[in-house]
């Protein structure tokens, strides 16, 4: 025992080197040891944790190299001897689960209630600062997405640091023997069914844990009523959505495949449907344009002759390294807004063509576009820290808007009118602020039902060539054919308290009213006293009345 080993046990007999083996595997605890024949000419004990990653079907592991260097047969006795091994160890150390291992101990039991009443009280105090004004909004976030933010995260917590301290000393899951938690529908806590009210037990405008769908109770400890009705709308929501979700997708697939059933790779490389129409020149492309790849390793695709002087090493591993560095910076710069698509989209929604000259004045342009970038806002707030964020967040797109929208593109390269790029702006303004982004199932609905050729959306009215070209007489027959009401031409709506039905408090009114009941009428004079004193004043667009050509004849 006091000998000195040294490296691998070069100075001790074979027998020596596997006791000292076998008594480092003890002290390390090994779950599994693997022992090969002790013979006199080698006897040696290899120790270690046998799992998925070692025994599992992958290249190297411990079943690929046996095959190939053993053979089937020897590949066949080691899948024995580990399935004996396995049976051994669940026969000593496997194990059941009863309803005594659910019930947690004292101990954790009064950790588990003390911490879900700390965090209760953090949130009846982050409620009283929200309704005495209190509370600071965080930045980019109202007042209300500030309240439901602290108050989740609070609820979160007292349920993690819950289940992590009873899994120490239990073997189920957490929400068995400590809580079910938070309950939402539509990603939300449980809203207001009822007047202020998620249900008629809890008092109007109580926004407490118990009243929003906090289950602070167990299964093994049992739910109260609110608690079970809670638990059950969540768990409606999944399973009408898990049901309708299931023949959605199935449908998806079906019309997925009936579309590119015929859709093969060449022998070319390239991908072609059956009439032989291209679909990408190589398969599985990302249709990034390669005209700014270089690879200097290739001849036929490196830098042109005579373009950089005589000396540059433009061949060498480290300029290509850097290039491709820098092509892959390209490729993960993401905007949240496809500028080229709404300036496609105006083009053809306006009719814009190259050769017609534009109606924009250059000064126009630059204030749109700086409006334009004043109105993207990402993190709300006056403070300085909230002024930073939001210029250190939009400054890459700003630095496109001026790029794509400089008015030496929009006048010589897109030729844009002044209708066609107030519509471009407001698309962009629109699109930027667009949140509710649909995902999942919805959005590949969306995708795959847009149709070439889209039914009773619209329609095309061709006239004749005696009114195409006559601005006034096209625009009498687009109101003869719009459909008009009286909400359309109305500037405003009010209501007044007016005691005299027979008079009016307008000024404007008075000659109207007067014309009115200048000629006797006795059947509205005798009704007269049952009108009401209530007025209902409508207020016709001046503008509207004109464009609409409408008169009060």
């Amino acid at each position: 025992m006091d000998s000195v080993v040294e490296d691998k046990g070069g100075n001790l007999l074979i027998d020596q080197w596997s006791l000292v083996m076998l008594a480092h595997a003890l002290v390390k605890d090994t779950k599994v040891l693997i022992l090969d024949e002790a013979t006199e000419a080698s006897s040696l004990i290899i120790f270690g944790i046998a799992k998925k990653k070692t025994v599992g079907a992958s290249q190297g592991g411990l079943v690929h190299v046996v095959f190939r260097e053993k053979g089937p047969k020897m590949t066949q006795q080691l899948f024995t001897g580990l399935q004996t091994v396995l049976n051994y160890w669940l026969f000593h150390n496997g194990f059941s689960i009863g309803i005594g291992d659910m019930i947690a101990n004292k101990d954790t039991t009064c950790y588990i209630t003390e911490t879900i009443a700390s965090h209760k009280a953090n949130v009846t105090k982050i409620i009283e600062d929200t309704m005495h004004d209190r509370l600071k909004p965080a930045p980019g976030m109202t007042i209300r997405e500030s309240f439901k933010s602290l108050v989740e995260r609070e609820l979160n917590l007292a349920c993690d640091k819950s289940g992590q301290h009873a899994q120490k000393t239990l073997k189920e899951d957490n929400n068995m023997s400590v809580c079910v938690g938070q309950q939402s529908v539509e990603g939300q806590r449980i809203p207001f069914g009822f007047h202020h009210q998620t249900l008629p037990h809890f008092t109007k405008d109580n926004f407490s844990p118990e009243s929003r769908g906090f289950v602070k109770n167990s299964y093994l400890r049992g739910l109260t009523p609110q608690e079970f009705f809670f638990l059950a709308m969540a768990g409606h929501e999944g399973l009408i959505g898990t049901a309708v979700k299931t023949a959605e997708t199935g449908y998806i697939q079906w019309r997925l495949v009936k579309a590119l059933e015929d859709v093969m790779v060449c022998y070319d490389g390239t991908v072609q449907n059956s009439l032989g129409d291209l679909i990408q020149f190589i398969f599985g492309e990302d249709e990034f344009e390669h005209n700014y790849q270089v690879d200097v390793t290739d001849p036929t695709s490196g830098f042109l002759p005579g373009v950089l002087q005589v000396g540059i090493n433009n061949s060498s591993l480290e300029l290509q390294k850097k290039l491709n560095e820098e092509s892959t910076s390209l490729l993960l710069i993401y905007l949240p807004v496809d500028l080229s698509r709404i300036v496609q989209n105006a083009t053809q929604i306006f009719h814009i063509g190259h050769r017609k000259p534009s109606d924009l004045n250059p000064i126009f342009i630059i204030d749109s576009v700086k409006a334009l970038c004043n109105h993207l806002i990402v993190v709300h707030g006056d403070s300085l820290l909230s002024q930073e964020a939001q210029a250190n967040t939009v400054v890459q797109l700003h630095m496109h808007l001026h790029a794509m929208f400089g008015h030496h593109q929009v006048l010589e390269r897109f030729h844009l009118n002044k209708e066609a790029f107030e519509w471009v702006t407001g698309e962009t303004e629109a699109k930027f602020n667009h949140k509710n982004v649909m995902l999942g199932v919805p959005q590949l609905k969306e995708i795959i039902n847009v149709a070439t050729n889209i039914k009773t959306s619209s329609l095309s009215v061709f006239l004749n060539p005696a009114f195409q070209f006559d601005a006034a007489l096209a625009k009498n027959i687009q109101k003869e054919l719009a459909y008009t009401s009286l909400q359309t031409v109305i500037a405003t709506v009010e209501i007044w308290y007016d005691l005299d039905p027979s008079s009016t408090i307008f000024e404007e009114d008075e000659v109207f009213i007067e014309s009115f009941f200048a000629i006797p009428d006795e059947e509205v004079k005798s009704k007269l006293h049952l009108q009401s004193l209530w007025l209902l004043h409508l207020e016709l667009g001046h503008a509207k009345m004109l464009d609409c050509k409408l008169t009060m004849a």
